[in-house]
C-alpha cells in the first residue's frame, strides 16, 4: 500500500482517485510516488506541478530527514528513476499537457508527451496556484475543468495499461479556496490585473471537487502543547480520509502524527515524523 510518509509508516487505503488538501508536509507527494513505485518494479508515476523552483524551495524548507539520509539509497534512486516530472506554468499549459499525454502506438510521437508505456500513478500538485496569475478572475468551473482534464487523461491512459491508472491530487490551498460561479461580464478599466473581482457569492471549491474522487483527505494542525523528547519546533497533525459517496463518517480513516525537528546529530535541523 502507498503512504505519504517515510516507510515504515501508516498506509493510505487502496485508491483509484484521491484528493488531499490542507497543510500537508512538502515531501508528501514524493513519499507517495516512491512507496507506489516500491510495490511493483513495473510501477511508474507522473508528477505535475506549476513551478519546479517553488516545489524545490518548499521541499528544502521542510527539510525531510528521511530524504536527506535515505534519498541516495539504491532502492530509493531506482524508484525515483521511474517518476517523470512536468511543470506547466498556467492552466492552459496544464490542459494541453494532459490532453497530449499518450502511450506510443506506432504513429504520433512527441519527445515530451509520448510515453513508452502507461504510468500507474498520476500526481497533480497545487492546482490552486495555477489560478492566481490569471488575467481573468478564475471561477469554480476553472478548477473543475482541470480536474475533468485529469480524469479524462487517466481514463485514456488506463485504456492502454494492464492496470488502471491511479490519480492523486495534492492542493494545500483547496480547503480554503472559494471561487465565484460567474465572473463579471466585462473587465473594469484600470483594475489591477485587468479584471474586476466578482461581487457574487463564492463557493467552497473543495465541496465540489471531492465529489469526483473516491477518497478525500483533509490535513489539519492539532492543538497540542506536548513536545516529543529530543525535538523542537514540532507540531501535531491529523488527516481524515473520507469517501464522499458515504452518507456518514463510519468508514473514515484517521491518522495522527507529530512533525518534529531534530536538535542534535548529523541531521540537526531536519524534520522527522512520529506516529500516535
Amino acid at each position: 500500500m502507498a503512504t505519504i510518509f517515510p516507510s515504515p509508516a501508516p498506509e493510505l487505503p487502496q485508491f483509484h482517485t484521491v484528493v488531499l488538501c490542507g497543510p500537508y508536509h512538502a515531501s508528501a507527494p514524493i513519499h507517495l510516488m516512491l512507496s507506489h513505485n516500491w510495490r511493483d518494479p513495473r510501477s511508474k508515476a507522473i508528477f505535475i506541478s506549476p513551478s519546479r523552483p517553488t516545489f524545490l524551495a518548499n521541499l528544502a524548507k521542510f527539510d525531510d530527514e528521511w530524504l536527506k539520509s535515505r534519498g541516495g539509497d539504491g532502492r530509493t534512486m531506482g524508484a525515483a528513476a521511474r517518476i517523470d516530472n512536468y511543470y506547466p506554468p498556467t492552466p492552459t499549459h496544464l490542459a494541453l499537457l494532459l490532453n497530449m499525454l499518450h502511450v506510443y502506438e506506432g504513429t504520433l510521437h512527441h519527445p515530451k508527451t509520448t510515453l513508452p508505456e502507461a504510468p500507474t500513478l498520476l500526481v497533480l500538485h497545487e492546482l490552486s496556484a495555477l489560478l492566481k496569475p490569471l488575467s481573468l478572475e478564475p471561477t469554480l468551473a476553472s478548477y473543475l475543468t482541470l480536474i475533468m482534464h485529469a480524469l479524462t487523461t487517466v481514463k485514456s491512459l488506463s485504456a492502454a495499461a494492464t492496470v488502471p491508472v491511479a490519480l492523486a491530487v495534492f492542493d494545500s490551498g483547496l480547503d480554503a479556496l472559494k471561487l465565484p460561479i460567474l465572473r463579471p461580464v466585462s473587465p473594469a478599466e484600470g483594475e489591477p490585473g485587468g479584471f474586476r473581482p466578482s461581487t457574487g457569492r463564492r463557493e467552497p471549491v473543495a465541496f465540489f471537487v471531492e465529489k469526483y474522487f473516491e477518497w478525500s483527505a483533509r490535513v489539519e494542525a492539532v492543538e497540542d502543547t506536548e513536545m516529543t523528547p529530543g525535538s523542537a519546533g514540532g507540531g501535531r497533525m491529523r488527516m481524515v480520509l473520507h469517501r464522499p459517496q458515504d452518507e456518514d463518517s463510519a468508514g473514515d480513516v484517521t491518522m495522527e502524527w507529530m512533525v518534529a525537528t531534530r536538535v542534535a546529530g548529523p541531521h540537526a535541523g531536519a524534520r522527522y515524523f512520529a506516529w500516535t
